[in-house]
């Protein structure tokens, strides 16, 4: 995960510096948000105007660490995980050609994630706001212990779907309309 931190960070410190800025993470995204708004926090001691993070659990929380380490599952069963969870197309996932690429990519890409740690903080590292997102069919998601994050103003939105519940073209819509009126809001916070 540092690794992709120091990635992220040194593409886009020279725009963050610059003007105000937002985080959007989904599952891997969201760890890798909140590992790039600590990082920019602690080092550089800027952070976004508000933080959104979708279908992942806080990386400390118990919930989460108690979770079962899917990367490590066979690839006939890590197979029928991911048809469970949606969100890769079927055909895909049965061309054996395709997986012989990208099944080993997905699954370094989930043990990145599963092995993620980072102790819960003492105290709240960011003020912004922060909203969690997750599909109400998704599997629980300790969402609350994203609260700890900020002393800002922090909110669960909870929408129809499972883990990919976000590419349902009415949620799409449903997120963008909230993202946008949230950053046009602290937009005039900076103004």
């Amino acid at each position: 995960m540092q690794q992709i931190v120091d990635e992220v960070t040194g593409v886009l410190l020279p725009l963050l510096k610059e003007k105000p800025f937002a985080l959007f993470g989904h599952s891997f995204g969201a760890f890798t948000s909140f590992a790039v708004a600590d990082a920019l926090k602690k080092i550089h001691n800027i952070e976004p105007v508000h933080i959104f993070l979708s279908g992942a659990s806080a990386p400390y929380s118990q919930m989460r660490i108690k979770a079962p380490k899917r990367s490590e599952l066979s690839d006939d069963d890590f197979l029928t995980w991911m048809i469970s969870i949606g969100g890769t197309p079927p055909e895909l996932l049965a061309n054996p050609e395709v997986l012989k690429l990208f099944l080993p990519a997905l699954k370094a890409d989930l043990h990145v994630v599963e092995n993620y740690r980072c102790d819960k903080p003492d105290s709240p590292f960011l003020s912004c706001p922060v909203t969690c997102f997750d599909g109400k069919d998704d599997i629980p998601h300790d969402l609350q212990a994203w609260k700890d994050i900020t002393s800002g103003d922090f909110t669960v939105r909870l929408l129809d779907g499972s883990h990919f519940y976000l590419k349902d073209s009415q949620n799409e819509t449903i997120l963008l309309d909230y993202i946008t009126k949230h950053l046009e809001t602290s937009e005039m916070d900076y103004l």
